[in-house]
């Protein structure tokens, strides 16, 4: 267990080794007969676990150099100011300075040694009360990070519902690729016409990226193979580049683009059987149009 750095500041060199000589034994302690030798220290990259600090140093006060550094990065964690007064006055200043405590001269050593220890006791409950509160921001950072990517998810399912052409659909998706970071192809096999390929970083996809496409495309709905991932529909693959395993992210993508991949199947079968009604339309038109004529 390592022992705790402690700072003693008192301009009074015999009360001073007192102190020093009676906590050493628990604690690795530093003494400072006046402020400038205290800051030296602090300038030292040695932080201190607790400041001790007498209230009267030569011409300066110990509770407005403890409100001076309270809050700075190289400041001891906690301060304890002392005074020779008991008064009521004394103690509030220790309170307004920022002080953590407050002992009254003479100091009986076995009360210094129990407040220094609760108040280890009590700095250690803060850090544990810090972390977490840390790991529980943690959490809610994620759940919102996670939410967001579900909710862009969405709001691309959406979009796609509003679609009426393969180039809407494959700009749609490409958009919600950019905002996500991921890189990645789609490819779109509809009835009767030859398949179409699109790259989202290129525009046109590359002959391995289509052969790639073509060969995967008989898989499962979703399939992984390293950093690559390919969501399959008989009428539309779409082909991930750079999903990571292990990662949290990968997995909401995934989950996210399994739906979207069905999305873009359904409309693309309506976008198929709306083609074939007007292919339908036009017919009869025509053949209306031949009827009148004869």
């Amino acid at each position: 267990m390592r022992k705790h750095n402690i700072l003693i500041i008192d301009d009074n060199i015999d009360y001073l080794k007192l102190l020093a000589e009676s906590l050493e034994d628990i604690f690795d302690v530093k003494c400072a007969s006046n402020i400038n030798v205290a800051n030296d220290l602090l300038q030292e990259n040695v932080h201190f676990d607790i400041a001790l600090v007498d209230e009267n140093i030569g011409s300066d006060k110990g509770s407005d150099w403890i409100r001076t550094h309270r809050g700075n990065e190289i400041a001891p964690t906690s301060f304890v100011l002392y005074s020779g007064l008991a008064t009521e006055e004394a103690i509030l200043k220790g309170l307004e300075c920022g002080a953590d405590d407050f002992l009254a001269k003479p100091i009986s050593l076995l009360a210094l040694h129990s407040k220094l220890e609760k108040l280890i006791d009590y700095q250690d409950k803060i850090h544990e009360f810090e972390h977490e509160i840390k790991s529980k921001e943690n959490v809610i950072n994620i759940s919102m990070a996670q939410a967001s990517k579900y909710g862009s998810c969405m709001q691309l399912t959406s979009k796609l519902n509003h679609c009426f052409s393969i180039e809407q659909i494959r700009d749609e998706v490409f958009s919600y690729l950019y905002s996500t970071g991921l890189h990645g192809c789609i490819a779109f096999y509809p009835l009767n016409e030859k398949p179409k390929f699109f790259s989202a970083q290129k525009g046109l996809c590359s002959p391995v990226e289509i052969e790639v496409m073509e060969l995967l495309k008989v898989k499962p709905r979703l399939y992984r193979f390293g950093s690559r991932t390919i969501f399959n529909h008989a009428l539309v693959s779409l082909l991930i580049l750079n999903l990571e395993d292990g990662s949290v992210d990968t997995d909401i993508y995934v989950d996210a683009l399994a739906s979207v991949i069905e999305c873009i199947g359904a409309r693309m079968a309506f976008i198929t059987y709306k083609n074939s009604l007007v292919n339908v339309q036009e017919q009869i038109k025509q053949a209306v149009h031949t009827t009148k004529k004869m």
